[in-house]
């Protein structure tokens, strides 16, 4: 990051006025943070709102949870990320001129959104890399400042050290960098594209995978295709580790741990340099599992797996996660059919119903990037649904392909 420059928090109008959409920064200082209950109520009573009034001039984070620490109250703990901006839009819109100058999020923003921003002088910053990671090292101290009965949507008052963040839209209204890969990648933008397949047992991942592989290569794409656990020869080794019958004392802890060291050698390995080098990556599998299987199914702290995620993933995040949904008993006597079950689908039927409503969870947590299908529908009709997604992209693969491509599968090794 060649252009990096560091401001200390609250930004003055000049400040404001000398950042430029695409500069990358770093901030430091005191921040609030909102989420759709706060802005609401803030919206409410804007005219008379002592909070709106230490809001004014400071920026506002559309953050996830904020539950203090159980061990110290003033730390910040749990998933702590941007919440997605757009939902944000109508209300900012409304207390712009109240003061409400400068934000942090993520997503895309309305049109109206951006000629507001123009007319009030506003400036947008998306947050580079996993913020709910990122914030656990560069926050160092949080409390509730508003309505501390909304609980985890109450407003907080966070003290930044260096966070990095873009300018996504500057005071001239310029959104040229409202959504870019930045918003997903740690430290930079690549140029490639994530694509992560997910769901219980016996869904037809792999199918599916291996039909939207041929369509991308067919178009001009140079196409990934890989599996997690696995991969690459150490994440393939952690792999018979996890998946061995013979391993059923493995504690929960250590399973966790060891997908995600699995999933941290794989991202280091194989994945960045695959979007640094502007391929399109299709996964069967990726931290949602972790979350759903060790989280939903596990009942270990769902919170701390998702800031597992992002620090085995430095920040990396799928583009588009695509969720196969079927009854878990029809998965598993699907799966039964390819062979001997493996240590995870010869859990019992609760662990698996378990396992599919963490993922359903998952998708209604984040519609933006989640998507269930049903893997009741025939391979083709799936396959054809999966496409009409890809239009959700920033890019759609499917128009303007590069003239030069090949293919790389890593299934096995």
């Amino acid at each position: 990051m060649d252009d990096i420059q560091s401001f200390s928090l609250p930004l003055s109008a000049e400040d404001r006025t000398g950042l430029r959409a695409g500069q990358q920064v770093l901030l430091s200082g005191p921040c609030y943070t909102l989420r759709d209950a706060s802005i609401a109520r803030l919206v409410d009573a804007a005219n008379s709102s002592s909070v709106m009034e230490l809001l004014k001039d400071q920026l506002v984070f559309f953050a996830g949870p904020t539950p203090a620490h159980p061990h110290a109250s003033h730390l910040p703990f749990g998933s702590i990320g941007p919440t997605t901006a757009n939902r944000m839009d109508a209300p900012q819109i409304k207390l712009m001129p109240y003061g409400m100058l400068a934000t942090l999020g993520k997503g895309t923003r309305s049109a109206e959104y951006k000629q507001a921003a123009y007319q009030h002088g506003a400036i947008y910053f998306a947050a580079l890399g996993g913020a709910a990671a990122l914030l656990a090292q560069q926050v160092v101290a949080s409390e509730i400042v508003a309505w501390p009965e909304l609980g985890t949507e109450a407003v907080m008052r966070l003290e930044l050290k260096d966070f990095p963040a873009i300018v996504a839209i500057d005071t001239k209204g310029n959104g040229r960098h409202e959504l870019t890969s930045c918003d997903n990648h740690n430290q930079a933008c690549y140029p490639g594209t994530l694509i992560t397949f997910e769901g219980g047992e016996g869904v037809g991942k792999s199918t599916q995978i291996r039909l939207l592989e041929e369509t991308l290569t067919a178009t001009g794409h140079e196409v990934i295709t890989l599996r997690e656990p696995g991969s690459s020869v150490i994440s393939e080794s952690i792999r018979d580790i996890l998946l061995c019958s013979d391993n059923s004392q493995l504690s929960n802890r250590a399973e966790l741990l060891l997908y995600e060291a699995a999933r941290a050698q794989l991202v280091a390995e194989v994945i960045r340099p695959a979007l640094k080098a502007g391929k399109v990556v299709l996964c069967d599998r990726f931290f949602d599992s972790t979350t759903a299987y060790q989280g939903y199914a596990r009942g270990l702290d769902i919170d701390e797996i998702k800031s597992l995620n992002l620090f085995a993933t430095e920040g990396i995040v799928p583009d588009l996660t695509i969720v196969l949904d079927l009854p878990p008993e029809l998965g598993l006597a699907r799966a039964a059919k390819t062979g001997i079950p493996d240590r995870l689908e010869s859990e019992n039927l609760h662990f698996h119903q378990l396992v599919q409503k963490g993922f359903l969870a998952i998708a209604q947590s984040e519609p933006d990037r989640v998507h269930v299908l049903s893997a009741a529908d025939e391979p083709a009709i799936i396959a054809e649904k999966i496409q009409g997604l890809l239009k959700k992209l920033p890019q759609d693969l499917l128009e303007d392909p590069p003239q030069n491509f090949s293919r790389v599968t890593h299934e096995k090794v």
